[in-house]
Protein backbone atom coordinates (compact mmCIF):
# COMPACT_ATOMS: atom_id res chain seq x y z
CA UNK A 1 0.00 0.00 0.00
CA UNK A 2 2.48 2.71 0.51
CA UNK A 3 4.27 1.39 -3.28
CA UNK A 4 0.31 3.29 -4.77
CA UNK A 5 2.51 5.49 -7.13
CA UNK A 6 4.37 2.96 -8.61
CA UNK A 7 1.46 0.51 -10.10
CA UNK A 8 -1.07 3.73 -10.59
CA UNK A 9 -0.33 5.70 -13.29
CA UNK A 10 -3.00 7.73 -13.29
CA UNK A 11 -6.24 8.10 -11.13
CA UNK A 12 -8.91 10.33 -12.31
CA UNK A 13 -11.86 10.85 -10.60
CA UNK A 14 -14.83 12.73 -11.68
CA UNK A 15 -17.46 14.27 -9.23
CA UNK A 16 -20.84 14.85 -10.78
CA UNK A 17 -23.44 17.38 -8.92
CA UNK A 18 -26.90 16.86 -9.85
CA UNK A 19 -29.23 16.93 -6.70
CA UNK A 20 -28.97 18.53 -3.55
CA UNK A 21 -28.52 15.71 -0.86
CA UNK A 22 -26.01 13.21 -3.43
CA UNK A 23 -23.24 13.75 -6.04
CA UNK A 24 -21.73 11.29 -8.07
CA UNK A 25 -18.81 9.92 -8.48
CA UNK A 26 -16.74 7.86 -10.81
CA UNK A 27 -12.92 6.77 -10.45
CA UNK A 28 -10.88 5.42 -12.74
CA UNK A 29 -7.67 4.00 -12.20
CA UNK A 30 -4.50 3.31 -14.53
CA UNK A 31 -2.86 0.49 -13.73
CA UNK A 32 0.42 -0.36 -14.96
CA UNK A 33 2.19 -4.55 -15.11
CA UNK A 34 2.64 -5.78 -11.67
CA UNK A 35 5.35 -7.13 -12.48
CA UNK A 36 7.85 -5.04 -11.34
CA UNK A 37 5.94 -4.69 -8.05
CA UNK A 38 5.33 -8.14 -7.23
CA UNK A 39 8.48 -9.51 -8.77
CA UNK A 40 10.02 -10.65 -5.56
CA UNK A 41 6.89 -12.65 -4.32
CA UNK A 42 5.66 -13.66 -7.47
CA UNK A 43 7.21 -16.87 -9.58
CA UNK A 44 7.91 -15.88 -13.50
CA UNK A 45 5.64 -18.69 -14.71
CA UNK A 46 2.38 -17.13 -13.16
CA UNK A 47 0.93 -14.29 -15.31
CA UNK A 48 -1.97 -13.56 -13.14
CA UNK A 49 -2.51 -13.58 -9.61
CA UNK A 50 -5.44 -13.16 -7.36
CA UNK A 51 -4.84 -10.08 -4.88
CA UNK A 52 -6.37 -8.35 -2.72
CA UNK A 53 -5.94 -4.61 -4.37
CA UNK A 54 -6.53 -1.56 -2.53
CA UNK A 55 -9.54 0.26 -4.89
CA UNK A 56 -9.98 3.82 -2.88
CA UNK A 57 -10.93 5.32 0.68
CA UNK A 58 -13.94 6.69 1.26
CA UNK A 59 -15.48 9.20 3.99
CA UNK A 60 -18.08 7.02 6.88
CA UNK A 61 -20.80 8.07 5.55
CA UNK A 62 -23.66 5.94 3.80
CA UNK A 63 -22.78 5.26 0.05
CA UNK A 64 -25.21 4.45 -2.74
CA UNK A 65 -24.63 2.26 -5.81
CA UNK A 66 -21.48 0.91 -5.03
CA UNK A 67 -20.04 -1.02 -8.21
CA UNK A 68 -16.14 -1.48 -8.74
CA UNK A 69 -14.89 -3.46 -11.81
CA UNK A 70 -11.46 -4.30 -12.53
CA UNK A 71 -10.31 -5.11 -16.07
CA UNK A 72 -13.62 -4.25 -17.40
CA UNK A 73 -14.88 -7.35 -15.16
CA UNK A 74 -16.96 -6.75 -12.06
CA UNK A 75 -14.90 -7.65 -8.67
CA UNK A 76 -15.79 -8.71 -5.45
CA UNK A 77 -15.67 -6.71 -2.54
CA UNK A 78 -13.63 -7.96 0.34
CA UNK A 79 -15.39 -7.56 4.22
CA UNK A 80 -15.24 -4.34 6.28
CA UNK A 81 -13.51 -6.81 8.99
CA UNK A 82 -11.20 -8.16 6.08
CA UNK A 83 -9.90 -4.76 5.41
CA UNK A 84 -9.44 -3.79 8.89
CA UNK A 85 -6.72 -6.54 9.24
CA UNK A 86 -5.13 -5.26 6.59
CA UNK A 87 -5.00 -1.80 7.42
CA UNK A 88 -3.63 -2.64 11.11
CA UNK A 89 -1.04 -4.98 9.47
CA UNK A 90 0.12 -1.86 7.38
CA UNK A 91 0.19 0.01 10.46
CA UNK A 92 1.95 -2.76 12.18
CA UNK A 93 4.39 -3.10 9.53
CA UNK A 94 5.01 0.70 9.50
CA UNK A 95 5.22 0.70 13.46
CA UNK A 96 8.05 -2.04 13.19
CA UNK A 97 10.12 0.06 10.37
CA UNK A 98 10.35 2.83 12.59
CA UNK A 99 11.34 0.64 15.29
CA UNK A 100 8.15 1.09 17.81
CA UNK A 101 7.05 -2.16 19.16
CA UNK A 102 4.06 -3.25 18.22
CA UNK A 103 1.97 -6.16 20.59
CA UNK A 104 -0.60 -8.26 19.37
CA UNK A 105 -3.07 -6.98 21.57
CA UNK A 106 -2.72 -3.34 20.33
CA UNK A 107 -3.19 -4.87 16.48
CA UNK A 108 -6.17 -6.93 17.54
CA UNK A 109 -7.68 -3.37 19.40
CA UNK A 110 -7.42 -1.43 16.12
CA UNK A 111 -8.92 -4.21 13.94
CA UNK A 112 -11.48 -3.83 16.31
CA UNK A 113 -11.72 0.09 15.78
CA UNK A 114 -11.15 -0.25 12.18
CA UNK A 115 -13.73 -2.32 11.94
CA UNK A 116 -16.45 -0.93 14.58
CA UNK A 117 -19.67 1.50 12.69
CA UNK A 118 -20.35 4.91 14.30
CA UNK A 119 -23.73 4.99 13.35
CA UNK A 120 -24.95 5.18 16.73
CA UNK A 121 -22.60 7.34 18.30
CA UNK A 122 -23.43 9.40 15.20
CA UNK A 123 -27.14 9.55 16.41
CA UNK A 124 -26.01 10.71 19.45
CA UNK A 125 -23.52 13.45 18.61
CA UNK A 126 -26.65 14.76 16.93
CA UNK A 127 -29.18 14.81 19.70
CA UNK A 128 -26.70 16.57 22.01
CA UNK A 129 -25.12 14.03 23.51
CA UNK A 130 -21.16 13.88 23.82
CA UNK A 131 -19.99 11.85 26.94
CA UNK A 132 -20.28 8.56 25.56
CA UNK A 133 -21.14 7.41 29.18
CA UNK A 134 -24.35 6.41 28.23
CA UNK A 135 -23.49 4.71 25.00
CA UNK A 136 -20.41 2.31 26.69
CA UNK A 137 -23.33 1.31 29.89
CA UNK A 138 -25.69 0.40 26.98
CA UNK A 139 -23.47 -1.13 24.40
CA UNK A 140 -21.13 -2.57 27.50
CA UNK A 141 -24.10 -4.00 29.09
CA UNK A 142 -23.14 -2.78 32.47
CA UNK A 143 -22.82 0.22 34.03
CA UNK A 144 -18.86 1.43 33.69
CA UNK A 145 -17.42 2.43 37.18
CA UNK A 146 -17.01 6.13 37.44
CA UNK A 147 -13.23 5.32 38.35
CA UNK A 148 -12.87 3.16 35.60
CA UNK A 149 -14.59 5.57 33.41
CA UNK A 150 -12.17 8.35 34.26
CA UNK A 151 -9.16 6.55 33.45
CA UNK A 152 -10.82 5.65 29.86
CA UNK A 153 -11.55 9.33 29.85
CA UNK A 154 -8.28 10.83 30.58
CA UNK A 155 -6.37 8.01 27.94
CA UNK A 156 -9.15 9.36 25.34
CA UNK A 157 -7.94 12.64 25.69
CA UNK A 158 -4.47 12.54 25.44
CA UNK A 159 -4.88 10.03 22.42
CA UNK A 160 -7.15 13.26 20.63
CA UNK A 161 -4.91 16.26 21.21
CA UNK A 162 -1.64 13.92 19.47
CA UNK A 163 -4.29 12.56 16.44
CA UNK A 164 -5.35 16.03 15.97
CA UNK A 165 -1.58 17.17 14.98
CA UNK A 166 -2.48 15.32 11.87
CA UNK A 167 -6.02 15.14 10.97
CA UNK A 168 -8.93 17.80 11.62
CA UNK A 169 -11.02 17.00 14.68
CA UNK A 170 -13.57 14.22 14.09
CA UNK A 171 -15.76 13.05 16.92
CA UNK A 172 -17.22 10.14 14.76
CA UNK A 173 -13.27 8.97 14.56
CA UNK A 174 -12.43 5.62 16.06
CA UNK A 175 -8.37 6.46 15.56
CA UNK A 176 -9.63 9.85 18.09
CA UNK A 177 -11.84 8.48 20.20
CA UNK A 178 -11.08 4.93 20.61
CA UNK A 179 -14.08 4.47 22.72
CA UNK A 180 -16.52 4.13 19.88
CA UNK A 181 -15.36 0.36 19.57
CA UNK A 182 -15.53 -0.86 22.84
CA UNK A 183 -19.34 -1.96 21.86
CA UNK A 184 -18.46 -3.32 18.64
CA UNK A 185 -15.70 -5.37 20.86
CA UNK A 186 -18.02 -6.64 23.88
CA UNK A 187 -20.48 -7.73 20.86
CA UNK A 188 -17.61 -10.00 19.16
CA UNK A 189 -16.10 -11.24 22.09
CA UNK A 190 -12.56 -10.02 21.61
CA UNK A 191 -12.60 -7.23 24.70
CA UNK A 192 -13.28 -10.23 27.26
CA UNK A 193 -10.22 -11.94 24.87
CA UNK A 194 -7.98 -9.16 25.88
CA UNK A 195 -7.54 -10.05 29.34
CA UNK A 196 -8.56 -13.90 28.82
CA UNK A 197 -5.22 -14.36 25.73
CA UNK A 198 -3.06 -11.41 26.24
CA UNK A 199 -3.61 -10.54 30.15
CA UNK A 200 -4.40 -7.20 29.54
CA UNK A 201 -7.74 -4.86 29.37
CA UNK A 202 -8.99 -1.90 27.93
CA UNK A 203 -6.64 0.64 30.24
CA UNK A 204 -3.18 -0.85 29.37
CA UNK A 205 -4.06 -0.71 25.07
CA UNK A 206 -5.03 2.79 25.64
CA UNK A 207 -1.72 3.42 27.47
CA UNK A 208 -0.12 1.09 24.64
CA UNK A 209 -1.58 3.46 21.73
CA UNK A 210 -0.56 6.39 23.45
CA UNK A 211 2.67 5.36 23.69
CA UNK A 212 2.75 4.61 19.45
CA UNK A 213 1.61 7.70 18.86
CA UNK A 214 3.65 9.66 21.14
CA UNK A 215 6.31 8.60 18.85
CA UNK A 216 5.55 10.28 15.50
CA UNK A 217 7.84 12.81 16.15
CA UNK A 218 10.68 11.30 16.45
CA UNK A 219 10.96 10.16 12.65
CA UNK A 220 9.17 10.56 9.47
CA UNK A 221 8.55 6.67 9.46
CA UNK A 222 6.86 6.88 13.12
CA UNK A 223 4.94 9.88 12.06
CA UNK A 224 3.83 8.05 8.42
CA UNK A 225 2.47 4.82 10.57
CA UNK A 226 0.78 7.43 13.27
CA UNK A 227 -0.20 9.33 10.26
CA UNK A 228 -1.96 6.32 8.83
CA UNK A 229 -3.37 5.14 11.89
CA UNK A 230 -5.19 8.61 12.31
CA UNK A 231 -6.50 7.98 8.74
CA UNK A 232 -7.93 4.73 8.83
CA UNK A 233 -9.84 5.78 11.56
CA UNK A 234 -11.89 8.55 9.83
CA UNK A 235 -12.05 6.93 6.11
CA UNK A 236 -12.90 3.56 4.57
CA UNK A 237 -10.58 1.72 2.03
CA UNK A 238 -12.23 -0.53 -0.04
CA UNK A 239 -10.03 -3.72 -0.97
CA UNK A 240 -11.68 -5.87 -4.33
CA UNK A 241 -10.27 -9.66 -4.37
CA UNK A 242 -9.89 -10.00 -8.27
CA UNK A 243 -7.47 -11.87 -10.47
CA UNK A 244 -5.82 -9.62 -12.86
CA UNK A 245 -2.97 -10.05 -15.36
CA UNK A 246 0.68 -9.12 -13.79
CA UNK A 247 2.29 -8.67 -17.71
CA UNK A 248 -0.35 -6.36 -19.03
CA UNK A 249 -1.96 -3.37 -17.70
CA UNK A 250 -5.98 -2.90 -16.67
CA UNK A 251 -7.99 -0.21 -15.56
CA UNK A 252 -10.08 -0.27 -11.64
CA UNK A 253 -13.49 1.26 -12.13
CA UNK A 254 -15.58 2.26 -9.28
CA UNK A 255 -18.71 4.28 -9.31
CA UNK A 256 -20.73 5.81 -6.09
CA UNK A 257 -23.36 8.29 -4.75
CA UNK A 258 -22.46 10.10 -1.61
CA UNK A 259 -24.22 12.60 0.33
CA UNK A 260 -23.29 16.45 0.72
CA UNK A 261 -23.70 19.36 2.66
CA UNK A 262 -24.01 22.32 1.58
CA UNK A 263 -21.98 25.64 4.04
CA UNK A 264 -22.45 29.23 4.06
CA UNK A 265 -20.79 31.40 2.01
CA UNK A 266 -17.46 32.66 3.83
CA UNK A 267 -18.50 35.68 3.03
CA UNK A 268 -19.97 37.14 6.69
CA UNK A 269 -22.00 40.10 5.85
CA UNK A 270 -26.41 39.84 5.80
CA UNK A 271 -25.98 39.90 2.06
CA UNK A 272 -24.78 36.49 1.67
CA UNK A 273 -28.09 35.02 2.63
CA UNK A 274 -29.57 36.39 -0.17
CA UNK A 275 -26.61 36.09 -2.66
CA UNK A 276 -28.29 32.64 -3.91
CA UNK A 277 -24.65 30.87 -3.38
CA UNK A 278 -23.78 27.80 -1.89
CA UNK A 279 -20.33 26.14 -1.19
CA UNK A 280 -19.96 22.56 -1.48
CA UNK A 281 -17.09 20.97 0.29
CA UNK A 282 -15.43 17.45 -1.49
CA UNK A 283 -12.80 15.00 0.36
CA UNK A 284 -10.47 13.83 -2.52
CA UNK A 285 -7.52 11.19 -3.01
CA UNK A 286 -4.77 13.87 -4.42
CA UNK A 287 -1.72 11.70 -4.38
CA UNK A 288 -2.65 7.83 -4.60
CA UNK A 289 -1.26 7.56 -8.26
CA UNK A 290 1.94 8.87 -9.98
CA UNK A 291 -0.80 11.74 -11.43
CA UNK A 292 -4.04 12.84 -10.16
CA UNK A 293 -6.99 14.63 -12.23
CA UNK A 294 -10.24 15.66 -10.32
CA UNK A 295 -12.99 17.23 -12.02
CA UNK A 296 -16.11 18.88 -11.18
CA UNK A 297 -18.44 19.57 -13.04
CA UNK A 298 -22.70 20.79 -12.47
CA UNK A 299 -25.33 18.81 -14.44
CA UNK A 300 -27.88 20.65 -13.43
CA UNK A 301 -29.08 23.16 -16.19
CA UNK A 302 -30.08 25.98 -13.50
CA UNK A 303 -26.96 25.84 -11.56
CA UNK A 304 -23.28 27.01 -12.59
CA UNK A 305 -20.26 27.13 -10.39
CA UNK A 306 -19.42 30.43 -9.19
CA UNK A 307 -16.11 32.01 -9.34
CA UNK A 308 -15.36 31.19 -5.80
CA UNK A 309 -13.68 27.92 -5.65
CA UNK A 310 -10.69 26.63 -2.80
CA UNK A 311 -8.09 23.85 -2.09
CA UNK A 312 -6.96 22.67 1.76
CA UNK A 313 -4.95 20.03 3.16
CA UNK A 314 -7.20 17.36 4.66
CA UNK A 315 -5.16 17.72 8.00
CA UNK A 316 -5.32 19.79 11.24
CA UNK A 317 -3.76 23.39 10.06
CA UNK A 318 -5.49 23.19 6.72
CA UNK A 319 -2.71 24.58 4.73
CA UNK A 320 -3.19 25.56 0.73
CA UNK A 321 -1.23 22.89 -1.26
CA UNK A 322 0.92 24.21 -3.75
CA UNK A 323 -0.85 25.43 -6.76
CA UNK A 324 -2.06 22.39 -9.00
CA UNK A 325 -0.10 22.12 -12.57
CA UNK A 326 -2.99 22.61 -14.55
CA UNK A 327 -6.32 24.39 -13.62
CA UNK A 328 -9.45 24.69 -16.43
CA UNK A 329 -12.73 26.84 -14.45
CA UNK A 330 -16.09 26.75 -16.92
CA UNK A 331 -19.49 27.65 -15.65
CA UNK A 332 -20.02 24.18 -15.56
CA UNK A 333 -16.87 22.17 -14.91
CA UNK A 334 -13.50 22.61 -12.59
CA UNK A 335 -10.61 20.21 -13.82
CA UNK A 336 -7.44 19.97 -11.74
CA UNK A 337 -4.53 17.81 -12.57
CA UNK A 338 -1.05 17.66 -10.76
CA UNK A 339 1.93 15.17 -10.35
CA UNK A 340 4.17 16.83 -8.12
CA UNK A 341 6.02 14.66 -5.76
CA UNK A 342 5.47 16.38 -2.77
CA UNK A 343 1.52 17.39 -3.09
CA UNK A 344 -0.51 16.34 0.05
CA UNK A 345 -2.11 12.90 0.48
CA UNK A 346 -5.78 14.19 0.62
CA UNK A 347 -7.16 17.61 -0.07
CA UNK A 348 -10.52 19.18 0.04
CA UNK A 349 -12.18 20.64 -2.73
CA UNK A 350 -14.62 23.61 -2.11
CA UNK A 351 -16.82 25.34 -4.93
CA UNK A 352 -19.04 27.52 -4.78
CA UNK A 353 -22.44 27.32 -6.72
CA UNK A 354 -25.14 29.65 -7.79
CA UNK A 355 -28.28 29.72 -10.03
CA UNK A 356 -27.45 30.38 -13.47
CA UNK A 357 -27.74 34.72 -14.80
CA UNK A 358 -31.08 34.66 -15.94
CA UNK A 359 -32.79 32.68 -12.43
CA UNK A 360 -30.81 35.29 -10.61
CA UNK A 361 -32.34 38.14 -11.84
CA UNK A 362 -35.78 36.92 -12.34
CA UNK A 363 -35.60 36.33 -8.33
CA UNK A 364 -34.36 39.97 -8.04
CA UNK A 365 -36.85 41.86 -9.73
CA UNK A 366 -39.55 40.17 -8.50
CA UNK A 367 -38.02 40.77 -4.88
CA UNK A 368 -37.81 44.08 -5.99
CA UNK A 369 -41.36 44.44 -7.57
CA UNK A 370 -42.61 43.06 -4.02
CA UNK A 371 -40.57 45.84 -2.05
CA UNK A 372 -41.78 48.53 -3.93
CA UNK A 373 -45.00 47.63 -3.56
CA UNK A 374 -45.09 47.65 -0.18
CA UNK A 375 -43.47 50.99 -0.03
CA UNK A 376 -46.38 52.01 -2.91
CA UNK A 377 -48.68 51.57 -0.51
CA UNK A 378 -47.12 53.27 2.51
CA UNK A 379 -45.64 56.39 1.11
CA UNK A 380 -48.93 56.75 -1.20
CA UNK A 381 -51.41 56.76 1.50
CA UNK A 382 -49.35 58.42 4.41
CA UNK A 383 -47.84 61.14 2.32
CA UNK A 384 -49.21 61.61 -1.40
CA UNK A 385 -52.92 60.15 -1.81
CA UNK A 386 -54.10 60.31 1.96
CA UNK A 387 -56.81 57.48 0.50
CA UNK A 388 -56.42 54.36 -1.83
CA UNK A 389 -59.01 53.29 -3.84
CA UNK A 390 -59.63 49.75 -5.23
CA UNK A 391 -57.83 51.04 -8.53
CA UNK A 392 -54.93 51.56 -6.85
CA UNK A 393 -54.83 48.78 -4.90
CA UNK A 394 -55.66 46.35 -8.36
CA UNK A 395 -52.48 48.17 -10.03
CA UNK A 396 -50.26 47.51 -7.47
CA UNK A 397 -51.17 44.30 -6.28
CA UNK A 398 -51.61 42.08 -9.45
CA UNK A 399 -48.11 42.26 -11.19
CA UNK A 400 -46.44 41.29 -7.45
CA UNK A 401 -48.59 38.81 -6.04
CA UNK A 402 -49.02 37.16 -9.80
CA UNK A 403 -45.05 37.10 -10.63
CA UNK A 404 -44.39 36.19 -7.21
CA UNK A 405 -47.00 33.31 -6.82
CA UNK A 406 -45.64 32.21 -10.41
CA UNK A 407 -41.85 32.09 -8.95
CA UNK A 408 -42.69 30.32 -5.73
CA UNK A 409 -44.98 27.12 -7.47
CA UNK A 410 -42.48 27.15 -11.24
CA UNK A 411 -41.04 23.52 -11.23
CA UNK A 412 -37.56 24.14 -9.87
CA UNK A 413 -34.60 21.08 -9.74
CA UNK A 414 -34.01 20.50 -6.22
CA UNK A 415 -30.28 21.68 -6.36
CA UNK A 416 -31.45 24.87 -7.67
CA UNK A 417 -34.24 25.24 -4.90
CA UNK A 418 -31.48 24.72 -2.85
CA UNK A 419 -29.80 27.64 -3.63
CA UNK A 420 -32.47 29.94 -3.73
CA UNK A 421 -34.34 29.08 -0.15
CA UNK A 422 -33.36 32.15 1.46
CA UNK A 423 -34.44 34.18 -1.14
CA UNK A 424 -37.88 32.14 -1.34
CA UNK A 425 -38.84 32.48 1.96
CA UNK A 426 -37.97 36.11 2.17
CA UNK A 427 -40.76 36.74 -0.86
CA UNK A 428 -43.03 34.53 0.97
CA UNK A 429 -42.81 36.91 3.66
CA UNK A 430 -43.17 40.49 1.42
CA UNK A 431 -46.13 38.67 -0.05
CA UNK A 432 -47.62 38.00 3.15
CA UNK A 433 -46.96 41.37 4.33
CA UNK A 434 -48.05 42.80 1.31
CA UNK A 435 -51.94 41.54 1.85
CA UNK A 436 -51.60 42.26 5.39
CA UNK A 437 -51.50 46.00 5.01
CA UNK A 438 -54.15 45.54 2.55
CA UNK A 439 -56.26 44.03 5.15
CA UNK A 440 -55.55 46.39 7.73
CA UNK A 441 -56.62 49.06 5.73
CA UNK A 442 -59.26 47.57 4.53
CA UNK A 443 -60.70 46.62 7.96
CA UNK A 444 -59.68 50.25 8.70
CA UNK A 445 -62.37 51.24 6.06
CA UNK A 446 -59.34 53.34 4.59
CA UNK A 447 -60.22 51.43 0.95
CA UNK A 448 -62.89 52.96 -1.49
CA UNK A 449 -64.63 52.25 -4.42
CA UNK A 450 -64.74 55.58 -6.02
CA UNK A 451 -62.15 58.30 -6.51
CA UNK A 452 -63.94 60.74 -4.55
CA UNK A 453 -65.57 59.86 -1.24
CA UNK A 454 -69.92 60.32 -1.70
CA UNK A 455 -71.03 63.68 -0.18
CA UNK A 456 -72.77 63.54 3.00
CA UNK A 457 -76.55 66.00 2.01
CA UNK A 458 -76.77 68.76 4.40
CA UNK A 459 -79.27 68.42 7.31
CA UNK A 460 -82.67 70.70 7.09
CA UNK A 461 -84.74 71.27 9.84
CA UNK A 462 -87.91 72.87 9.26
CA UNK A 463 -90.18 73.97 12.53
CA UNK A 464 -94.07 72.62 13.68
CA UNK A 465 -96.50 75.22 14.06
CA UNK A 466 -95.82 74.61 17.94
CA UNK A 467 -91.83 75.53 17.10
CA UNK A 468 -90.70 71.91 17.54
CA UNK A 469 -88.51 70.20 14.77
CA UNK A 470 -90.62 67.33 13.01
CA UNK A 471 -88.21 67.44 9.60
CA UNK A 472 -84.08 66.02 10.06
CA UNK A 473 -81.99 65.30 7.76
CA UNK A 474 -81.53 64.60 3.53
CA UNK A 475 -84.49 67.72 3.27
CA UNK A 476 -87.02 64.60 3.69
CA UNK A 477 -89.92 65.23 6.27
CA UNK A 478 -90.01 62.48 8.92
CA UNK A 479 -91.90 59.51 8.82
CA UNK A 480 -93.04 59.93 12.67
CA UNK A 481 -94.59 63.58 12.06
CA UNK A 482 -98.54 63.80 12.68
CA UNK A 483 -101.19 62.88 10.29
CA UNK A 484 -102.35 66.85 10.26
CA UNK A 485 -98.74 67.99 9.67
CA UNK A 486 -98.41 65.65 6.92
CA UNK A 487 -101.45 66.93 5.21
CA UNK A 488 -100.48 70.47 5.29
CA UNK A 489 -97.77 72.17 3.53
CA UNK A 490 -94.77 74.05 5.24
CA UNK A 491 -93.87 77.52 3.93
CA UNK A 492 -90.35 78.58 4.55
CA UNK A 493 -89.64 81.54 6.37
CA UNK A 494 -89.12 84.94 4.85
CA UNK A 495 -85.48 86.02 5.01
CA UNK A 496 -84.94 89.91 5.32
CA UNK A 497 -83.86 91.69 2.00
CA UNK A 498 -80.60 92.07 0.78
CA UNK A 499 -82.03 95.98 0.96
CA UNK A 500 -82.89 96.30 4.72
CA UNK A 501 -82.36 99.21 6.34
CA UNK A 502 -79.30 98.73 9.14
CA UNK A 503 -80.54 99.20 12.63
CA UNK A 504 -84.26 98.37 11.81
CA UNK A 505 -83.28 94.81 12.75
CA UNK A 506 -84.25 91.46 11.52
CA UNK A 507 -87.93 90.66 10.76
CA UNK A 508 -89.39 87.70 12.52
CA UNK A 509 -90.72 85.17 9.98
CA UNK A 510 -94.81 84.28 10.80
CA UNK A 511 -95.98 80.96 11.46
CA UNK A 512 -96.86 79.42 8.37
CA UNK A 513 -101.09 78.83 7.78
CA UNK A 514 -102.67 75.76 6.38
CA UNK A 515 -104.48 76.06 2.80
CA UNK A 516 -107.83 75.65 4.14
CA UNK A 517 -107.46 78.96 6.33
CA UNK A 518 -105.95 80.79 3.51
CA UNK A 519 -108.92 80.01 1.50
CA UNK A 520 -111.32 80.98 4.12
Amino acid sequence: MDTQTQWRVRATEKIALSSALWAEHERILDVSPLRGVLADILPRRIKAARLHVPIASFPRLPLLEFNVSVAGEPAYRVSRATGAVIEARHVEQQANAAGIGFSPALRLFLEQMFTAGTGKWRLMLDEGESDPWEYLNEGLERTVGPDEYHAWKERVECIKDLVRDFVPPDECSPSENPLIALPYMHETGNLLKLRTDFGTDCTGVLDELISFISEAPNSEMAAAAVASYASYGRFWTAFAECAVPVDEPFTISVSERRMIDFENSEKGDCWSKFRMVGVVSRPISYHDAYSNQISLRVTDSNVELADEWDLREDTSNRNRPKFPEEVVRESELLYLQSSEETRPARLILKSALRPTAPIRWIYRLVLATASLTILAIVVGYSWILHRLTAGHLALLLTPSTFATSLLLVRESSPLSTALTRNLRLTLVWLLAAVWLLTATLYLGKQIFLTETPPKTPPMSCTASPSGSLWTIACGFPSTSASPSSRSSKSVAPKTPSSGATPGHGSTTPKPARSTSAARR
